[in-house]
């Protein structure tokens, strides 16, 4: 009997090992990430950091690379012109930069191409939110000169760091995060150590010890079981309570304070906008559990009831998607031409009604 019970023990142990090696592996050939863009990014006084003007380099992922190229601007896309055409300001974090697609696959670009009376100028930054996005249309108004202004809402944009100045830094040319778990500022030796590997998250024992590198690689592959359960069953029926990014709950980046600043932050840019002579929306980006699974995020919601009091004038595109249908890319939770497709239809559909195919 011991006998038999030491064997079972031996065969278990080395199975859980066996699936730890297998894991590591995984990751290795699989799921690590590649090294973060170097130069991307400039330090920026008032709001932290900006782009690069002029930089030009190559995004690996894991996936596809792109080709990123700033324009003298400081901006993605092609140089602006600033002529005759009535211009679009298309401003936002990095969907509306177009990670981690080449430009041309990104939703501003398809926007472009749809509607050629129209300049659309993309001011999209990747990391940045409201406080960063109001500044930066303050600083371009009279330059521009836009005719409609439309700001690309992504829900953590009433995140705590999107709302505020002071989360990030740019150290030899990667951007980094300079407050440590507690919110301390570091030190310049404490963020100089951290450019080795900037924002780069190297393997973990914890995570193979759960397995979550295997676990990732069936996910983004949409074979996990539990998503081929999810696909054989109502996937409406599923508990969607793990896959909602915006509770409020204690020691958390989302609260209801930091929904009022976002709040006021969105109203002082759409008076900002309106002031420099530009008509301004804000456009709700779907995330991929908005979309697949139709999850309600709480901290979207509350702030959508704040500007509705101020007549905000909104556009709320996860009223266009429907359950089941997967907007990103399988190794990012960016877009895929899809989803980019998704946002340039509807938005292209919108600026036509107001001004038609001609302005």
């Amino acid at each position: 009997m011991k006998n038999t019970v030491w064997a079972i023990s031996l065969v278990s142990v080395s199975l859980w090992v066996s699936v730890i090696v297998v894991d590591v592996i995984v990751y290795a050939l699989y799921v690590s990430p590649p090294p973060p863009l170097k130069g991307l990014y400039t330090v920026d006084e008032e709001i932290d950091f900006k782009l690069t003007p002029s930089f030009s380099g190559t995004l690996f992922t894991r996936g596809p690379s792109a080709t990123i190229k700033i324009n003298t601007k400081g901006f993605r896309g092609p140089e602006w012109q600033l002529g005759d055409k009535p211009r679009i300001v298309i401003t936002g974090d990095s969907f509306t930069f177009g990670l981690p697609l080449d430009y041309e696959q990104g939703f501003v670009s398809k926007l472009s191409n749809k509607n050629p009376s129209f300049e659309f100028l993309n001011l999209g930054v990747p990391g940045y939110g409201p406080i960063h996005i109001a500044k930066t249309l303050e600083r371009t108004c009279t330059e521009i000169v836009p005719k409609h202004t439309f700001y690309m809402f992504y829900l953590n944009d009433t995140r705590a760091n999107n709302i505020s100045a002071g989360y990030r830094t740019v150290i030899d040319g990667y951007l980094i995060l300079k407050l440590d778990k507690d919110g301390n500022t570091l030190s310049r030796t404490e963020l100089e150590k951290k450019i080795d590997k900037p924002n780069h998250n190297q393997w973990q024992v914890l995570d193979s010890l759960k397995f979550l590198n295997i676990r990732t690689f069936l996910s983004e592959r949409g074979i996990h079981p539990r998503q081929i359960y999810e696909r054989l069953s109502n996937s409406k029926e599923v508990d969607t309570q793990r896959y909602i990014a915006t509770k409020f709950t204690d020691n958390d980046n989302y609260s209801a304070e930091n929904v009022e600043v976002a709040a006021n932050q969105i109203i002082g840019m759409a008076s900002n906008a309106e002031n420099c002579g530009s008509k301004f929306t804000m456009v709700v980006l779907p995330s991929y559990a908005e979309a697949y699974y139709e999850t309600i995020e709480p901290a979207t919601e509350l702030l959508l009831e704040k500007l509705s009091i101020a007549n905000i004038d909104v556009l709320d595109l996860r009223q266009f998607t429907r359950p089941a249908l997967s907007l990103v890319q399988w190794y990012d939770a960016h877009y895929s031409p899809l989803g980019t497709d998704l946002v340039s239809n509807v938005l292209g559909g919108y600026i036509q009604g107001l001004y038609g195919a001609k302005p």
